[in-house]
């Protein structure tokens, strides 16, 4: 294999904990994918993609009292660190927004938000601070000013844009040179808001420059050759915007046109299509490799024109001139060949990567005979507001901002901004690009290769028995596309490339399609599930890494006969499970040969059995003993169970008693258990464990305030789980309540110091912070922060005087009470 790669895969594979974190940043991926055109498709194995880090957007919090000790303390926190870490001061500012397209992001898991942290080199970048109230723009930047870091050296600072009082502050650099062009690095961004203060820092990543050819074609469509008119020419420009890429990384060379006129190139035609595209393929050579091939046509193809644009697989893209969309044509093209599904009624669906909106009917994307639906109830289409364009809604509190327009505002966009892997709207301003699209452009721009190290011994965990196994008695194999088969290959034949055990082609061993198979269970292990086991890190964070826990619950009779419970499973590291004890009974985990893969002994007390047992992913059967005398065993279910959430339409705001209906589904009949959460930003409440029942009323008036509110059931069958989200609603935020009554009047002499004490609760935050509680006087001047009034002694003239104490949580929402103080001699 190629010595490059050979390098990268042993030191993955190797290096200490201490090497992978300074040196490791982020192993991305994608999925198994059959391009489009099933027949004439090229296949690809690559590495699963984890999903994103979800981003607690509120920040670090701390009392510190100075900028230097929270300088100090963020240096010790990111020791380590590769992807981010966030510090924000403790006052004005709610956090630090970088966007290079979108600020936040929604996870195609559950749709919680999170703030975007894949950036790229050389791309232009803004900055939005939100902030807790308004303030007046400062134009001398004197009280309001961004400084800007790269490792370490300060490069730049900025002042806010716009006038007049604002709630959140935006930052732009007026021209690249300012900062460098964005060169790759690891930046500082702290912002000062009068006392207030907050720091983020973060990975600018050098993306890999995106080579593309650009063809115009001279077309036969039926009877007529069709030429282009010019406007192609101009068919990159949403392009360079809309991905991850710096403003140098995507270079073009555009060939002379290429004469395809003959009839057996008719683009009506379902062979014509094919050799149109063969055609531009092959303008891939040794000497001339590219990325992309896009091929230019004046007008829609395919037997009933219904083509804008196709593709049969990478390289080669085929885009459509007379649509006033061809840009976001080209865009959407080209994304398909990096694995980006369609988000259209009756495309081809990848749904690891980037799920189409609601009910969307269409084709697995690994397999096109498949018929898929996507039920991710968090996704809206377009369409359901009201867009021609069926692609993913890009929420407007996703900031999706065309950087060229310097105003930083979203008016040049429509109401509606959707996916442009979508379709329906000829109006450009309908389209955007999601964050899932963006995090898989991101890292098949961004791929790191990780510096050589030495070969050791070590042993690391399969992820499908748990067991520990050798590196060296691992099977390491590798993926031929041509075949579809994996071949064994030898890691110490650094120098060679691998030869395919049938079709004896060669084909490059990387981080994309080598596999280590266990020799126990044959699971195969990916390189970035192995090492996570091997380092305990994970997408360049420090972590535990966890096990999949069974618990074990029931009750043992007098006559040994066991009555069992409903089984559930959790998430743990080791350090979280419960000491191994000694015990007269015994649980054993096995797999379909019979080998015990796992054994814990326990207790019995007053007939009740609760145990926890590591629960490996390849379990068969589950073995209770007493003594060595079995008295219970329990085969894994063959289907793990679903469950589909509904009552709730998305994005409505709910208050009152609400009916919460789910419904589960198994197909070997077992009798379904549910535990069901209320969840938002704030909290995670647990509603009902265990019951067997498929609905729940609960008031809306009792939760938190949320303006991303969800329900969460899981169901089990005993042995098998699996989860289920409700579609995001809004609930109303409740204003706090001032628990201390206050009195008729408060008496104080002259000489003694005013003192008054109010405890106050806010149902969305706890208690609040002294920042939201202020006191006025009678003429409404500030006299206090916080929930106590404190007046020094001789600071009032004998009289009677009101104050007024206010307290405004995050929602907005105010509490109020007057108080009457009397001062005498």
């Amino acid at each position: 294999m190629d010595k490059r790669v050979a390098r990268w895969i042993i030191a993955i594979i190797l290096a200490s904990v201490l090497v992978v974190a300074e040196l490791f940043t982020y192993i991305g991926g994608m999925g198994y994918v059959i391009t489009h055109f099933n027949d004439e498709a090229v296949a690809d194995l690559q590495v699963e993609e984890e999903e994103a880090e979800e981003v607690d957007i509120s920040g670090y919090e701390a009392d510190y009292k100075t900028l230097k000790e929270v300088k100090k303390n963020l240096q010790q926190v990111v020791e380590g660190k590769q992807h981010y870490y966030e510090v924000s001061a403790d006052g004005l500012i709610y956090n630090i927004e970088i966007n290079q397209g979108l600020s936040y992001g929604r996870s195609i898991k559950n749709g919680r938000a999170y703030l975007m942290d894949s950036f790229v080199a050389g791309k232009i970048t803004a900055f939005f601070v939100p902030l807790l109230q308004e303030v007046e723009i400062d134009p001398t930047g004197k009280s309001q000013y961004m400084i800007i870091a790269r490792d370490g050296e300060e490069i730049t600072r900025l002042t806010p844009k716009g006038e007049g009082l604002q709630s959140t502050l935006k930052f732009m650099p007026e021209t690249l040179e300012e900062v460098g062009k964005w060169q790759a690095g690891y930046y500082t961004f702290e912002v000062h808001v009068g006392d207030s203060f907050a720091i983020r820092q973060t990975l600018f990543k050098e993306a890999n420059k995106l080579k593309v050819l650009l063809v115009p074609i001279k077309g036969r469509f039926g009877d007529e050759i069709r030429v282009l008119e010019g406007t192609w020419q101009e068919a990159l420009n949403f392009t360079k915007k809309v991905y991850p890429l710096g403003e140098e990384d995507l270079i073009y060379e555009i060939r002379e046109e290429l004469d395809l006129s003959d009839k057996r190139y008719d683009l009506y035609t379902d062979s014509g299509l094919y050799h149109v595209w063969n055609i531009l393929n092959k303008l891939q050579t040794k000497e001339k490799e590219y990325d992309v091939i896009i091929g230019f046509v004046r007008s829609p193809q395919g037997p009933e024109q219904q083509y804008k644009g196709y593709t049969m697989g990478a390289p080669a893209v085929i885009a459509m001139e007379e649509n006033p969309e061809i840009e976001m044509i080209v865009a959407h093209e080209m994304a398909h060949c990096f694995e980006i599904g369609d988000e259209y009624w009756e495309g081809s669906f990848n749904m690891e990567v980037n799920p189409p909106p609601y009910e969307m009917n269409g084709y697995d994307w690994h397999d096109e005979e498949i018929c898929v639906t996507s039920y991710k109830s968090f996704i809206t289409s377009g369409n359901d507001r009201g867009s021609l364009a069926t692609g993913t809604v890009i929420e407007q509190g996703q900031r999706p901002i065309d950087l060229s327009y310097k105003n930083l505002e979203m008016s040049y966009l429509n109401e509606v901004v959707t996916s442009f892997m979508g379709t329906g709207s000829s109006d450009l301003k309908d389209y955007w690009i999601t964050s899932a699209v963006w995090e898989q452009l991101y890292h098949v721009f961004t791929e790191d290769e990780i510096l050589e190290s030495s070969i050791g011994e070590l042993a690391v965990t399969c992820e499908g028995c748990y067991r520990e196994v050798d590196l060296q008695d691992y099977k390491w194999l590798a993926y031929c596309s041509k075949e579809d088969n994996y071949t064994k290959f030898n890691i110490e034949e650094t120098e060679e490339d691998y030869r395919c055990s049938k079709c004896k082609q060669k084909e490059l061993a990387n981080e994309d399609n080598v596999y280590l198979e266990c020799p126990n269970c044959h699971t195969l292990n990916t390189l970035s599930q192995i090492l996570k086991w091997a380092t305990g890190i994970e997408e360049g964070r420090k972590i535990e890494p966890t096990y999949n826990v069974l618990q074990i619950r029931g009750n043992l009779n007098k006559n040994n006969e066991f009555i069992t419970e409903c089984w559930w499973s959790k998430q743990e590291a080791l350090n979280e499970l419960e000491a191994q004890k000694n015990g007269n009974y015994q649980v054993q985990i096995l797999d379909k040969s019979g080998v015990c893969l796992q054994k814990r002994d326990f207790d019995v007390k007053n007939g009740k059995v609760e145990v926890d047992i590591i629960y490996p992913p390849v379990t068969h059967k589950v073995r209770l003993l007493d003594r060595d005398k079995v008295f219970y065993e329990r085969e894994v279910s063959e289907n793990e169970p679903t469950v589909d959430v509904w009552s709730i339409e998305p994005g409505q705001t709910l208050s009152g008693e609400q009916m919460i209906s789910w419904r589960g589904k198994d197909l070997d009949q077992d009798t379904l258990h549910y535990t069901v959460w209320y969840d938002s930003e704030y909290e995670h409440r647990l509603l009902i464990e265990d019951t067997t029942k498929e609905s729940l009323t609960i008031d809306l008036d009792t939760m938190p305030g949320s303006w991303y509110s969800y329900i969460t059931v899981k169901v089990s069958d005993g042995m098998g789980e699996s989860i289920g989200y409700s579609a995001h609603f809004q609930v109303a935020y409740k204003a706090p309540e001032i628990l201390t009554v206050p009195e008729d009047t408060y008496k104080f002499k002259r000489s003694d110091p005013v003192e008054i004490s109010v405890e106050v609760y806010d149902i969305q935050e706890g208690h609040l912070d002294k920042e939201e509680m202020v006191w006025r006087d009678y003429k409404g001047k500030e006299v206090g922060i916080g929930n106590t009034l404190y007046l020094q002694p001789y600071t009032l003239e004998v009289g009677v005087y009101e104050y007024t104490f206010t307290v405004t949580n995050i929602g907005g929402e105010i509490a109020q009470v007057y108080y009457v103080v009397e001062i005498s001699e």
